[in-house]
């Protein structure tokens, strides 16, 4: 997993997350807001290179550890933008 975040923030070195809602119990976390990035950090006059998407997250601990993470948000955008990275 720790490989795949940092591939991930190779791709988008600003990803961020902004938190709407936040909702927890003692097993359960859910977070809902939206993530947003720049594919390469490369910013550009049209903004064609970011994105912000509504999203959620959820999280379930067990025994100090998380025994599942769920993301729900629409991927498709941000891999349109790396397949549209530097096409005119």
């Amino acid at each position: 997993m720790k490989n795949g975040w940092i591939g991930y923030f190779e791709w988008f070195p600003d990803y961020l997350i902004e938190v709407t809602d936040l909702f927890a119990d003692d097993k359960t976390v859910a977070i809902v807001g939206y993530a947003s990035a720049t594919y390469q950090g490369i910013k550009t006059s049209d903004n064609k290179n970011f994105w912000k998407l509504p999203a959620a997250w959820k999280a379930i601990a067990e025994n100090g550890k998380i025994r599942l993470w769920q993301v729900i948000c629409d991927s498709k955008i941000p891999f349109d933008i790396m397949n549209n990275a530097g096409k005119s």
